[in-house]
């Protein structure tokens, strides 16, 4: 945000005109003399030209005169009304001065009715085509109508005709700063300087077209010098301020704008940049309440709803960031910008139809808006549609190709679709932009893994966590590769890193808790899922491996109540019904667990543990055939899978001496199995985009 300053000011009127008028008068009456006086003061000036008016016996021009230097006073007092009421009546009194014309322009212009000025100015040119000053307030006002084209037109003329009006060429400066013709704006500041060594605006305007081309330093340097010629100058500290924000300089830029904000505090634009300044600063209250009073200011104030929308977002607002952006859109119903932020409100509210309505939209007026398609993206993802996420992302990154989180969330969709080594690929990319990302670290680390490069994996986690030693998705990541690897210890203390870096990660005591589980500690284990269920009481896989502690413990009908908890918040959670198999089969319910097992091969026809537990079941029921073929099934998949192998085993011996005696009835097997049901509850890597 750079404010432009470039306004019409009032100007002491002692000219010909006026010095003549008083000539014809004689003699002066003290009235006449204080009307035209500037040393008497604004009211006794005011006082003296009502008396020639109300006398109304004087002649046209010393009547004409005293309406139109009370217009003047009324216009210094920003009483604008009144002074066009008295400049009206000096023009019906005498048409043919365009002085009155003029500065009946110059107040139309401080009412911000730049059509009536213009028609004014036009008037003053018609009648003397020669005065510099007539074209600079005409070029100011298509300035403020947004003609920076005719505005130049008007500065030119205004230069022709007074060569050193250093005013014009600050003004005409202003206009290329805002066609974006830099060089040619600097060059006209130069000259304006050159000029009037004392013009501030000429240096707050170079300022301006410094900070355009970036060029941060010299434009601090040139509001610098605005200051120190105007210390009450408001616009060149807020100025200031928002180059100081670009270079990083918060504080400082805070700082200025405190000095603005002093100065006029009124000011909407300094708590805007105020605001803009504490948010980069993590100060979001102080930032929201500079929002709030920018808008109470200036009510259609539009960025100043779109950053309050943003900061409602972040506070999980969501209801109050949307009407935040209703009234951005009414104001400007053709902003890309605005539409894309609601979107994110509604995402984030999970109404992901109307988010990707507005991503739609935003889109529609924008087409080269890479945050728009980025955000869809993300929603897209969040809807498991990753093939049209990947489409978003492919778009966000040819419009914007050095934005490394597009190509880190375009590597989330392609995890998500397994396809491992294009995600790889975007994670290589993501991070040769920016090395010092521990998130891209992560992801990638999640992709070596299910590629079973473990030991990349755990390097890829460990990066992640030298980069942020509170990052607790990596934490608990690398602990569930090194629980794979049967490290339970080095996996409980990552997960106690995690826990210590979120307090509230609930999947991190569900992992611990699985670890401590396969280290036979139940009790330990319960408590952590225990914990976990709190934070999250739909964290299926804590009810799952809850429920195996608790068979363990022999507690099988709280062991049944966490199964069915779990298949009641995901009836297609393969684990929770091979979980609750093996409940029905403890409890001597052989079929029904057979009948569960089916449920968990059926949702997952790789669920080796499914197959091992319902070869058991067969076994207990004397079907040694069936089982021996799902213990080999189990194996094919998971020829680690020592339960199958020695269950298997047991089978074979089984067999064997049912072909020697023939005598085996279904069920005596149960007490001479020596083994323990083990069931993993197979968690995903916890991902952040």
């Amino acid at each position: 945000m750079v404010r432009e300053r470039h306004r019409l000011f009032w100007r002491a009127l002692v000219g010909l005109m006026v010095l003549l008028a008083m000539a014809s008068c004689a003699p002066v009456d003290q009235n006449f003399a204080d009307c035209v006086s500037q040393a008497v003061g604004t009211i006794r000036q005011i006082e003296a030209c009502t008396q020639i008016i109300e006398n109304g016996s004087g002649p046209a021009d010393k009547r004409s005169t005293a309406y139109f230097l009370r217009g003047n006073s009324w216009g210094a007092k920003a009483d604008y009304d009144r002074a066009i009421v008295d400049f009206d009546k000096a023009v019906d009194l005498n048409p043919n001065n365009a002085e009155y014309y003029f500065y009946r322009g110059v107040t139309w212009s401080n009412k911000h009715d730049f059509s009536h000025a213009i028609a004014d100015y036009n008037r003053a040119i018609g009648l003397a085509p020669s005065v510099s000053k007539y074209y600079n307030s005409r070029g100011l006002s298509w300035a403020y109508k947004g003609d920076d084209t005719r505005a130049i037109a008007d500065f030119d003329q205004a230069i022709r005709r007074e060569p050193k009006n250093a005013e014009a060429y600050a003004n005409r400066g202003l206009a290329s700063t805002r066609k974006i013709d830099l060089d040619r704006a600097i060059a006209d500041f130069d000259q304006a300087i050159s000029l009037d060594a004392k013009q501030g605006d000429a240096y707050n305007g170079r300022g301006v077209a410094w900070t355009h081309k970036g060029d941060y330093d010299r434009a601090i340097a040139d509001y610098s010098q605005a200051i120190s010629l105007n210390p009450k100058t408001e616009y060149a500290y807020m100025n200031r301020g928002t180059a100081r924000a670009h270079k990083g300089d918060y504080q400082q830029a805070i700082a200025d704008y405190d000095e603005a904000i002093s100065n006029d505090p009124k000011q909407a634009e300094a708590y805007y940049g105020r605001g803009v300044a504490r948010a980069n600063v993590n100060d979001s209250d102080g930032a929201f309440a500079d929002y709030e009073q920018a808008i109470t200011l200036d009510p259609k104030f539009v960025n100043a709803y779109n950053n309050r929308g943003l900061l409602l977002i972040e506070k999980g607002d969501y209801d109050h960031a949307v009407t935040d952006y209703n009234q951005a859109i009414s104001l400007d119903p053709k902003n890309a910008i605005f539409y894309s932020n609601r979107g994110l409100a509604w995402a984030n509210k999970g109404d992901n139809g109307r988010a990707i309505a507005d991503y739609n939209e935003a889109i529609r007026l924008d087409p080269k808006f890479g945050d728009a398609y980025y955000n869809r993206g993300n929603t897209w993802t969040a809807m498991a549609d990753n093939d049209r996420a990947v489409a978003d992302y492919s778009q966000a990154i040819r419009l914007d190709p050095t934005n490394a989180k597009i190509y880190s969330n375009r590597g989330l969709a392609l995890y998500n679709k397994e396809e491992y080594d294009l995600a790889i690929a975007d994670f290589d990319q993501a991070i040769s932009i920016n090395p010092r990302e521990p998130i891209f670290y992560n992801n990638r680390g999640m992709s070596w893994s299910h590629k079973g490069d473990g030991d990349r994996a755990v390097a890829d986690f460990t990066r992640a966590i030298g980069l942020d030693p509170k990052y607790a998705y990596a934490y608990r990541n690398r602990g569930l590769m090194r629980a794979a690897k049967g490290d339970y210890d080095r996996a409980i203390a990552d997960y106690d890193h995690a826990i210590g870096a979120d307090a509230k990660y609930a999947d991190a005591y569900s992992s611990r808790g699985a670890a401590l589980l396969s280290k036979g500690y139940n009790d330990g284990a319960i408590t952590d899922f225990n914990q976990a269920i709190r934070i999250d009481p739909k964290q299926i896989d804590a009810y799952v491996n809850r429920g195996l502690a608790r068979v363990h413990k022999s507690d099988f009908d709280q062991a049944l109540v966490d199964y069915d908890k779990a298949i009641s918040l995901d009836p297609k959670h393969a684990g929770a019904h091979n979980g609750r198999g093996l409940v029905w089969f403890s409890k001597g319910e052989t079929e029904r667990a057979i009948a569960e097992y089916d449920k968990a091969i059926d949702l997952d026809p790789k669920q080796a543990d499914a197959y091992s537990n319902r070869g058991l079941a067969w076994r207990r029921m004397g079907h040694v055939d069936r089982a021996m073929a799902d213990f080999d099934q189990a194996i094919s998949i998971d020829s680690k899978n020592a339960h199958a192998h020695y269950n298997r085993g047991m089978a074979v011996r089984q067999g064997r001496r049912r072909s020697r005696h023939d005598r085996l009835q279904p069920g005596d097997q149960s007490r001479s199995q020596k083994h323990r049901c083990v069931q993993e509850s197979r968690t995903d890597l916890g991902c952040q985009g």
